[in-house]
C-alpha cells in the first residue's frame, strides 16, 4: 500500500502522485467536492469505530497499536484531503475553462443568429457573427442596444411580459424583428436561461421564417 510505505519507509512521491491522479479522476468523473469529502468522513469514521472496538476488547494490549494507527490514519487522511482537494479543484477549473472555450467557439461559429441578453436590463451581452450578418448591426452597435431595439415598437410591452414569465427552455415562438435597414422579418426563437459571469442571461437562437410566414 502506497500510504503505508509513505508512513513507514518515507517513500512519499508515489503516494502523492497517486493522490494527484485520484483528484484528476474525481473531477473528470463529475464527482462533487462535497460528495468526496463525505466519503472521506465516512471512511475516517469507520476506521475509528474499528479502533474503538479493538481498544474495548483488550485495552492494555491494543492501546499502543490503536494510538499508532490512529495517528498514522489522521496524517494520511489530512494529506489526502489537501492533496486530492487541490488537484481536484485545479482539474475542475481546467474542465470548466475548456467547456467555456468550446461553447464560445460553437456559439461564435453557429450558422444561425444567436445572442445573449441580460434579463434585468434587456441589453445584449454577446452576439455571434451570424446575427451581425443577418441583422446588419455591428458588434459594437449590438452591445449598445437592448433586445427591444430590434422589436417593432408596438411589441415592447408584450416583450417585457414574455421575458418576465419566461423560465428555462422555451421554443417555437415567433416574433417580428427589424433589421438595421428597416426590413421586418419573422423570427422563430428558441431560448433558455444561462449564467454568464454570475449574472442571469437569456440565450437565444433565431431561425428566420419570414418566407414561411408569408407563404
Amino acid at each position: 500500500d502506497l500510504g503505508m510505505r509513505a508512513v513507514l519507509d518515507g517513500h512519499w512521491e508515489p503516494y502523492l502522485a497517486s493522490l494527484d491522479a485520484r483528484g484528476e479522476r474525481y473531477a473528470e468523473m463529475g464527482i462533487s467536492y462535497g460528495a468526496w469529502l463525505d466519503l472521506i468522513r465516512a471512511y475516517r469514521g469507520n476506521i475509528r469505530d474499528h479502533l474503538r472496538e479493538l481498544l474495548e476488547q483488550e485495552p492494555q494490549r491494543n492501546l499502543p497499536s490503536v494510538v499508532l494507527v490512529s495517528h498514522g490514519m489522521d496524517q494520511l487522511l489530512d494529506i489526502a484531503i489537501e492533496r486530492i482537494g487541490d488537484t481536484y479543484l485545479a482539474a475542475k477549473q481546467r474542465l470548466v475553462t475548456r467547456a467555456e472555450a468550446k461553447y464560445r467557439a460553437m456559439f461564435g461559429q453557429s450558422p444561425l443568429p444567436m445572442w445573449m441578453f441580460d434579463r434585468d436590463t434587456l441589453r445584449f451581452v454577446m452576439v455571434n457573427e451570424a446575427a451581425i450578418r443577418h441583422y446588419g448591426y455591428t458588434r459594437d452597435e449590438f452591445m449598445a442596444m437592448t433586445i427591444a431595439d430590434i422589436r417593432r415598437a408596438e411589441g415592447a410591452f408584450a416583450l417585457r411580459e414574455n421575458i418576465a414569465h419566461a423560465h428555462d427552455l422555451s421554443a417555437g415562438k415567433t416574433w417580428q424583428h427589424c433589421k438595421k435597414d428597416g426590413t421586418t422579418i419573422a423570427g422563430e426563437f428558441r431560448a433558455n436561461d444561462f449564467d454568464l459571469d454570475g449574472r442571469p442571461v437569456r440565450r437565444v437562437l433565431v431561425t428566420d421564417v419570414t418566407d414561411r410566414v408569408r407563404a
